[in-house]
């Protein structure tokens, strides 16, 4: 049956929502809690901006590099042992939690990532019945939100999830510098450059 108005976009029933969000977490991938906390912040220096993308600029009189969603990959994937540079093939995709493209302390922080089938990526977007779940997730298993995000309540049927996380390494960071050590390309030139007091590996 056709829209009446664009207005009648059907929102989905509370017991609907609960069944989609109990399948799909189970086949989301989530960053291990370990790493999450030998981290301690975010990855890598890097905001958001396809239009400069690889380009360097500031924010708050930090230096950043503009980039798309490829530093965000590279961190989840590298500080769990993944040396891939690409997308792994399976049809996954890359999502963050909190939408703070902007926010360098939180674009590339491993506990705002999460991988997922392509087909289960809009369950995450705005207000997708993923969003809140995941956002309760990130503050509750890794004690961390953006600034200025932390009230954030727990779904109903939270519990009863059942989530699955990369497997963890003994030292993700020193990880993730030596990857980036070994790439010859563009974007890793900038970020080792930008990264070059903190590069001991």
């Amino acid at each position: 049956m056709p829209l009446k108005k664009i207005s009648d976009n059907p929102t989905l029933k509370p017991d609907d929502a609960a069944i989609i969000i109990r399948v799909a977490v189970r086949y989301c991938v989530l960053p291990h809690p370990y790493v999450v906390s030998q981290l301690n912040g975010a990855v890598f220096p890097v905001v958001r901006n396809t239009a400069k993308r690889l380009k360097e600029g500031s924010i708050d009189g930090k230096p950043v590099m503009y980039d798309d969603n490829t530093a965000p990959r590279w961190a989840l994937l590298w500080a769990h042992g993944y040396l891939r540079s690409t997308f792994p093939p399976g049809g996954w995709t890359f999502a963050h939690v909190w939408n703070k493209s902007k926010d360098p302390e939180a674009y590339t922080h491993v506990a705002n990532l999460v991988m997922m089938p392509e087909c289960l990526g809009s369950l995450s977007d705005k207000k997708g019945p993923l969003t809140e779940v995941l956002r309760y997730h990130a503050l509750s298993k890794y004690d961390w939100c953006p600034k200025g995000e932390s009230n954030v309540k727990k779904p109903n049927g939270y519990d009863d999830l059942q989530w699955n996380y990369f497997s963890p390494i003994s030292n993700p960071r020193d990880q993730v510098y030596r990857r980036l050590l070994e790439l010859k390309s563009k974007r890793a030139e900038t970020l080792r450059r930008l990264l070059k007091s903190k590069i001991q590996v």
